[in-house]
C-alpha cells in the first residue's frame, strides 16, 4: 500500500467533513433543534480538528509524488467546490448528483489514484473496474443521502431519496450492489 498517499488521503477527508461540519446549514440556522445544538456544543472541537486535519494535510503534501500531487488538485477542488459555494452555488445543490459526485470522487481516490502513473494506460479491464467500483461506491453513498434527505430537502438539495422514497433508494441501493457483484465476479 502507498502509505504517503492513504496518510494524504485521511487528512484530506478530516479537512473537506470539518469545513462541511463548521458551516451550519440553512436548515439548521432557520429550524434550531438538536443538530443545530449538538453543533454548537462541539464547534471547538472540530475547530481543532480541522486545524489538525491541514498541519497533517500540508505535512503529507511533502512525501507525496508530484504527478499524485498534480491529480489531487482537480479532486481537492471538486471537494471543496462540494462543500463550500464557488459563484452562487456548491456542487451538491445540482439536482439529483450529490451521491454520484461523493461516488465519483472516491472512486478516483480508491482505485485509480493508487496505481496512477504518468505513463499509466487505462484498459477495458481497468475501465470496468473503475466502472465496478463507482458502482459500489454509489450504492454504499445512497443510505448517507437518505439519512440526510430532511435536512437537504430543507436546505433546498434535490436528491435520489427524496425522489424515490424509502423503498426505492433501497431498491436502487440493492440494484448497485447486484451489479457491482455480478461484474466483479466476471471480470
Amino acid at each position: 500500500p502507498d502509505m504517503p498517499l492513504a496518510v494524504l488521503v485521511f487528512f484530506s477527508t478530516i479537512v473537506i467533513y470539518t469545513l462541511d461540519r463548521l458551516r451550519p446549514s440553512i436548515e439548521d440556522a432557520t429550524n434550531p433543534g438538536p443538530r443545530l445544538a449538538a453543533y454548537l456544543a462541539q464547534r471547538k472541537s472540530v475547530q481543532v480538528l480541522l486545524v489538525v486535519g491541514i498541519m497533517g494535510l500540508v505535512t503529507s503534501v511533502f512525501f507525496q509524488r508530484f504527478e499524485v500531487l498534480l491529480a489531487l488538485v482537480p479532486l481537492g477542488m471538486l471537494s471543496l467546490w462540494y462543500t463550500v459555494p464557488v459563484g452562487v452555488f456548491r456542487l451538491k445543490d445540482i439536482p439529483y448528483l450529490k451521491t454520484f459526485i461523493v461516488a465519483g470522487v472516491w472512486t478516483v481516490v480508491t482505485a485509480w489514484l493508487p496505481i496512477w502513473r504518468p505513463e499509466t494506460t487505462i484498459g477495458v479491464q481497468f475501465a470496468i473496474h473503475l466502472f465496478t467500483r463507482f458502482l459500489f461506491m454509489s450504492a454504499i453513498t445512497l443510505p448517507f443521502d437518505y439519512r440526510d434527505r430532511e435536512r437537504d430537502h430543507a436546505a433546498g438539495i434535490k436528491t435520489l431519496p427524496q425522489r424515490l422514497g424509502t423503498t426505492g433508494t433501497k431498491a436502487l441501493s440493492m440494484a448497485l450492489l447486484a451489479l457491482f457483484v455480478v461484474l466483479h465476479g466476471v471480470y
